[in-house]
């Protein structure tokens, strides 16, 4: 296969980057099926549990078809145009007061090495900053599961750095752990890049000197990049609604957290 993968800017839009991809993988073999391990080597720098994570999601909107018993995959229709199955306009869903993280997102939460105290701390946060928030189609669970992450690398990045408080340096850049905890939030090297020295220029006047830059770095740029992009979220809806009508949601999210449990224990991931 060639060193470049492409997708459909149009389908990301609706089932993401990462099923895109797959998808566009899949649909370059034409008519040929796919063994599972083979996309796996094929796509072998994505996580094995996202990609079968999007595999389900594929087969759902009715673009793939998974045969778990020869372990092969192919493409609905390769020479039609893409059509997303049961298509239905649907309106976001505010998140409430009292809302908590499912099991399944403690337990992802926790395999990390993040106890439950300071979960338990984030979440007021958490809960408050999405009240704030027009409806949107989102995942809070996978909302939360970010949040923490971000705060609990900040959290880490302060209790690590220097005692002493020092003004910031004309060459200062941050870590790679900073670099890693911002892609993460879906911020892009060229972003970081494009702002570093807005960032340290600002620093150079204040004068102010603290003990963790990278710290500050990742405040800056993920309030430089909500408020970038908060017009745009804004006005995003989700349009789309993949699940199948007559089917619950709550039955569908467990059918699909089944099936990827399966996939997980079957391929030991």
């Amino acid at each position: 296969m060639d060193n470049y993968h492409k997708f459909d800017i149009h389908l990301a839009a609706s089932i993401g980057v990462v099923g895109s991809i797959i998808f566009e993988c899949l649909k370059s073999k034409g008519k040929y099926k796919v063994k599972l391990n083979e996309l796996f080597s094929l796509l072998s720098y994505l996580n094995k549990d996202e990609i079968l994570i999007n595999i389900v999601k594929l087969e759902d909107s009715g673009l793939i078809f998974f045969d778990r018993s020869k372990e092969t995959l192919s493409v609905f229709g390769v020479n039609r145009k893409v059509k997303l199955r049961n298509a239905v306009a649907k309106e976001g869903m505010s998140i409430s007061r009292d809302w908590r993280p499912s099991e399944d997102t403690l337990e992802i939460i926790k395999r990390s090495g993040i106890n439950s105290s300071f979960i338990e701390e984030q979440l007021p946060e958490f809960v408050i900053y999405w009240l704030e928030q027009p409806k949107l189609l989102v995942s809070y669970n996978s909302k939360f599961i970010e949040h923490i992450r971000m705060k609990w690398a900040q959290y880490n990045a302060e209790i690590n750095t220097k005692k002493d408080p020092h003004p910031i340096a004309d060459d200062w850049t941050p870590s790679d752990d900073c670099h890693d905890i911002l892609q993460m939030t879906g911020i892009e090297d060229s972003f970081i890049h494009d702002h570093l020295p807005e960032f340290i220029m600002y620093w150079k006047d204040d004068g102010r000197a603290f003990r963790s830059w990278d710290v500050k770095f990742l405040e800056y740029a993920k309030n430089k990049w909500n408020f970038l992009n908060k017009e745009s979220k804004a006005s995003v809806r989700e349009n789309f609604d993949f699940y199948i009508p007559s089917e619950p949601e709550k039955t569908k999210q467990k059918r699909e957290k089944n099936i990827v449990k399966n996939l997980r224990d079957k391929y030991k991931i």
